[in-house]
This record gives structure tokens, C-alpha cells and sequence, in this order.
């Protein structure tokens, strides 16, 4: 009876770990796809982290369940024994080795703030893509599926010391000395940047905001590193220490008490990685909360006269399509995938747009059209203010500056002072095509290959002009 009362219990409590594993993680990728605002670099790692433990949740817990109350044999059938051992080990690495990619960008974006500028699309999807591989590979090389007798015992010796070397104490190092660099310089920062009494421009308040936002992830990065090292150092030392042990030593070791206890550290790992995201985070706080509010009743769409109401008060950037999960503050702060007409903020088609006020100081990858701000279609545009200046690979359409198809335009003011390869069209100024021009103000000065039609200046077709 006794013995029946704890199978329930254990049965329990496994079933509610693994309703915890899918719903949590589930959870969390769908907030990736709903909240405009998640859709980060940042947050793609921590997406994959979630695939990973939706991985245990689904594949490796509910194998284990199956061994642990099949009582016609405990090991019923050895190629799925192969395969849980086998995805047990990829489903570790693959955690591991996202939390120290997702620890080294983050230490990129506070140390080397300058070169995280630089890092591209491609460099995420190729650190993702490494994490899954590595693990992928190392969990192959395991020989517990492939080797037996005397030679197969040696193997899982040497694969037990390798794979404790890659797999738990190499990354441990990189995460302890990245983030022990990320908290000083942080500190430091924090300690530059002036008071609310020193500040005298929204620049300062915006620096402030972004420093104790990547403080912040920092700190939820080493919570769940902890929690990781907790939950998953007594099933490395388990794995490393029982090849290396007799038949005494392996039945305390391999005990169903202590088995069942180090299986449910190591699982319960991918239920807190959804709760320590909900604790730590505000964005997918708020967008967890925003599901509640869909489930209980607010899911309804506010009534119709509330919207005009909305979109019609002075100042308020509002987008009615968005606001079961978030909401606009008067001023724009704007961070979506899709953002369509409205009235008095300009007309927009992009993907991310970061804090602008009247002139937008904006950091994307694609801008297309905008009404009183020039219509720009091109890959870089950095901060502007009234006069853009800008170091970018395309510039097309501009409406009050020139109309440009270029290579490279360089830092211009009013009149543009342009070292390029090829300026095509221009408005005020003639209308070029030739293979050089070089530095010009009003009046340009010209050293060139071929100069062909020119509107104020003369009608010319020569060879060389000095």
C-alpha cells in the first residue's frame, strides 16, 4: 500500500513537471511570435533554449515515465534505452551550449557595444546553428549504443571524462569569466553615467535605460546558469563517476533513490528556464499578462467609440491592431514588425523601429516610405537629425536631398561633398554620369574620364577635362 501511495505521488509529480516543461516553453515561443518587442537577437537564442527543453518535455520525460513504471522489465527495450540515453545527453549539450552563446552575445552588447552594431542576421542564425550541431555531435560519439564487452566499458570511460570536459566544465569557465567582465563594466558604466539632477537631455535618460535593461539580462542570464549548474552537475557526475566504479559502487550509485533524485534535478531545468524568463523579464511579463487578460475577458476588442477615442487624442501613437499586447505611449516608442498608416506619425513599412521624437533617430535594416522624413530604401541608416548624415551601401529616393544611386555616399550637410564610383540623377545640382567626381561645393570642380550632359553649365561630350 505504502509502496503504491509513493508510485502515485512520483507519478504526479511527474506528469506535473512535464505539464509545466510544454506549457511553460510553449508559452514562451508564442510570446516570441505575438510581441513584436521580443523579436530580438537576444530573444532568438533564448527561443532556442526553449526548443530544447520543449524537446525534454516532450521526448526524453515522458521516456523516462515509461521506464520508470514499466514493471515487466525496467529496461524493456535496448534500442529505445539507446535512443533516451542518446537524446538525453544531445538535449543537455544543446542547453549548455545556448546559454553560452546567448552569455557571450550579451557580453558583446555591454563590452564591445560598438562591434555588436556590426553583427548581422547571419551571426545569430550560425551561433544557433553551432549550438545544435555541437551538441548533436558530441552526443553522438557516444558508445553506449554501439560498443560492448570489455572495449565498450573502456569507451564510456573515455567518453565519460571527455564529455564532462565539453560539455560541462569548459562552458562553465566561459560563462563565470564572461559574465564576471560583463558586471564590472556595467558597474562602471553605471557609475559614469551622471544623475537624473546632471541630466540635460533625453540622450542620457535613453543611455541610462539601456544599461540597467543589459544589467538586467545579465542577471537573468547568471540566475539561470545557476539554476543549470544545480540541476544538471549531480547527472554529469553520475554519468562520469559510474564507468569508473565496480558493482558495489554502481549500486549505490545507479539506486532508483538516487537516480530518480538526479532525474528530477535535471528535468526540472526546463521548467524553471519559462518561470525565471516570467520573474526576470518585463517584456514577456507583460505579454504572459496580456494572455491572462485575453483568457479571463479582456480577450473581447474594445468597443468601437474607445478606439476613435484613441486615435484621436492628440499625441498618442496609437495602433489599435497591437494593443492586446502592448500599448503605445504618447510619445512614439515603436518596436513591431508591420507598422501601417496612422494619422500624424508618418506612414511606415519596416521592422524595427527603436524611441524617435520628431525627427526619428532611427537603427533598422529596412525603411521604406515616410512623409516628411526623407524616403529612404537602403540597408544601414544611422542617427539624423534634421540634415541627415549617413554612411550606408544604398541610398535610394530622397525627396528635399539629392536622388542618389550609389556605392558609398560619405558624412554630407547641406550642400553633399561626395567621393564616390557612380552618382547617377540629381535635382539642383547637374545630372552626372561619369566614373569619378570628386570634392564640389555649389560650383563643382571636376577631374574626370568623360563628362557627359550638364544643365546650366555647357552641353559637353569630351574625352578629358582639365
Amino acid at each position: 500500500m505504502a509502496k503504491s501511495l509513493l508510485d502515485y505521488l512520483h507519478l504526479s509529480f511527474l506528469l506535473s513537471l512535464l505539464l509545466l516543461i510544454i506549457g511553460g516553453n510553449l508559452l514562451v515561443i508564442f510570446a516570441f511570435r505575438s510581441n513584436p518587442r521580443l523579436r530580438t537577437s537576444t530573444y532568438k537564442f533564448l527561443v532556442s533554449l526553449a526548443v530544447s527543453d520543449l524537446l525534454v518535455g516532450s521526448v526524453s520525460l515522458p521516456l523516462w515515465i515509461y521506464f520508470s513504471f514499466s514493471y515487466h522489465a525496467y529496461f524493456p527495450y535496448p534500442a529505445l534505452v539507446n535512443f533516451y540515453g542518446l537524446f538525453d545527453i544531445f538535449s543537455a549539450l544543446a542547453s549548455i551550449f545556448h546559454l553560452t552563446a546567448v552569455t557571450f552575445e550579451r557580453w558583446i552588447a555591454i563590452c564591445r557595444p560598438f562591434y555588436y552594431t556590426t553583427l548581422t542576421r547571419r551571426f545569430y542564425l550560425v551561433s544557433i546553428a553551432l549550438a545544435w550541431l555541437m551538441a548533436l555531435v558530441i552526443s553522438a560519439l557516444w558508445p553506449g549504443y554501439y560498443i560492448k564487452g570489455k572495449d565498450g566499458f573502456m569507451g564510456l570511460q573515455v567518453y565519460s571524462v571527455f564529455l564532462i570536459v565539453s560539455g560541462l566544465f569548459a562552458p562553465a569557465v566561459v560563462i563565470t569569466i564572461v559574465n564576471v567582465s560583463i558586471f564590472r563594466v556595467a558597474k562602471s558604466l553605471v557609475r559614469n553615467v551622471p544623475r537624473p539632477r546632471q541630466e540635460c537631455s533625453n540622450g542620457l535618460l535613453e543611455i541610462r535605460r539601456n544599461i540597467k535593461r543589459e544589467t538586467k539580462t545579465a542577471l537573468t542570464l547568471v540566475v539561470i546558469t545557476a539554476l543549470f549548474c544545480i540541476s544538471w552537475m549531480p547527472f554529469f557526475f553520475m554519468n562520469l563517476i559510474s564507468p569508473f566504479c565496480n558493482a558495489s559502487c554502481n549500486q549505490v550509485l545507479l539506486s532508483p533513490t538516487f537516480l530518480t533524485f538526479v532525474k528530477w534535478l535535471h528535468y526540472s531545468n526546463s521548467a524553471s528556464n519559462p518561470l525565471v524568463y516570467t520573474l526576470r523579464d518585463s517584456e514577456i511579463r507583460h505579454t504572459f499578462a496580456s494572455f491572462a487578460r485575453r483568457i479571463c475577458w479582456l480577450g473581447l476588442r474594445r468597443p468601437a467609440r474607445e478606439e476613435e477615442m484613441a486615435m484621436s487624442t492628440a499625441g498618442n501613437y496609437y495602433v489599435g491592431r497591437y494593443d492586446g499586447l502592448h500599448r503605445t505611449p504618447w510619445r512614439a516608442t515603436l518596436s513591431l514588425r508591420k507598422l501601417r498608416r496612422h494619422k500624424r506619425a508618418p506612414t511606415l513599412r519596416l521592422r524595427r523601429l527603436r524611441r524617435h521624437k520628431r525627427a526619428p533617430t532611427l537603427s533598422l535594416r529596412k525603411l521604406r516610405r515616410h512623409k516628411r522624413v526623407p524616403t529612404l530604401s537602403l540597408r544601414k541608416l544611422r542617427r539624423h537629425k534634421r540634415a541627415p548624415t549617413l554612411s550606408l551601401r544604398k541610398l535610394r529616393r530622397h525627396k528635399r536631398a539629392p536622388t542618389l544611386s550609389l556605392c558609398r555616399l560619405r558624412r554630407h550637410k547641406r550642400a553633399p561633398t561626395l567621393s564616390l564610383r557612380r552618382l547617377r540623377r540629381h535635382k539642383r545640382s547637374p545630372t552626372l554620369s561619369l566614373r569619378r567626381l570628386r570634392r564640389h561645393k555649389r560650383a563643382p570642380t571636376l577631374s574626370l574620364r568623360r563628362l557627359r550632359r550638364h544643365k546650366r553649365a555647357p552641353t559637353l561630350s569630351l574625352r578629358r577635362l582639365r
